[in-house]
């Protein structure tokens, strides 16, 4: 096979990768999610955002080659099912970690919050100003 029929058929395998994922109709949750598994299988896509930009396609690539698979940077059906699979177990940690990474940001807007209300209040009686009692 000469270099033009090798590149020709490197484009039709990337093609029918993309169209292989593109039919798991993955949602920016199902993305964003996928990028967590893949930071917890020790791929990191470099932001956990819901785009599979070029980091993300770079993590898969290494999580196919580590799984034997052809490293497209594309995920099929049983692709996607087994980083579900090897990632279900520290999962549990990891959305513990999110909710309590969560709340510390709640508390820390309430306390904002209270702070700013502290310092808008009324101005003391000036005994002259017109306007203030």
């Amino acid at each position: 096979m000469d270099a033009e029929a090798r590149e020709e058929q490197a484009i039709a395998q990337s093609r029918a990768a993309e169209e292989d994922e593109r039919l798991l109709d993955l949602t920016r949750e199902d993305r964003t999610d996928l990028q967590l598994r893949l930071r917890v299988l020790g791929f990191d896509p470099k932001g956990i955002d819901g785009a599979l930009g070029v980091n993300s396609r770079l993590a898969i690539k290494r999580w196919q080659a580590d799984n034997s698979f052809e490293n497209t940077g594309y995920l099929n059906l049983e692709q996607h099912q087994l980083i579900n699979d090897q990632a279900e177990p520290m999962m549990a940690a990891v959305y513990q970690t999110i909710e309590q990474e969560n709340q510390r940001k709640k508390s820390a807007r309430k306390k904002t919050r209270k702070r700013k209300a502290a310092t808008i209040r009324k101005p003391q009686s000036t005994g002259g100003c017109a306007g203030w009692p």
